[in-house]
């Protein structure tokens, strides 16, 4: 796998975009730490592309919800117990721009749409 700098790929992008054809995906840092993969993408499957990985990063947060059910003993718990622990855990949940405030989370309604 490689890796380029953010500012290689600003300054070098026709490089980069050959080394993305061979190596199909790209590490991108800032200050030497990832941030952001970089894929190739056929243009003909452009929304497949950006569904399958939605698909994968879903799959991997429930792979981590599972692994921190178990670490909790949560699956040994009451329906009752584990409300207790969602609920605070969304008390605890700071709110981004981006994603729905700790209130809105797990209800049907997330910015303004339904769900």
């Amino acid at each position: 796998m490689k890796f380029v700098s953010a500012s290689d790929l600003r300054t070098c992008m026709a490089g980069v975009r050959k080394m993305l054809l061979e190596e199909k995906e790209i590490v991108v840092t800032a200050n030497g730490r990832p941030f952001a993969i970089l894929s190739h993408v056929d243009p003909d499957c452009v929304e497949e592309t950006i569904l399958s990985l939605r698909k994968l990063r879903a799959i991997a947060t429930l792979d981590w919800i599972h692994g921190q059910v178990k670490a909790q003993a949560l699956d040994a718990k009451t329906l009752e117990e584990v409300e207790a622990v969602v609920a605070k855990v969304r008390r605890e949940l700071p709110a981004t721009p981006s994603g729905p405030s700790p209130s809105q989370i797990g209800s049907r309604r997330v910015r303004g749409h339904a769900c």
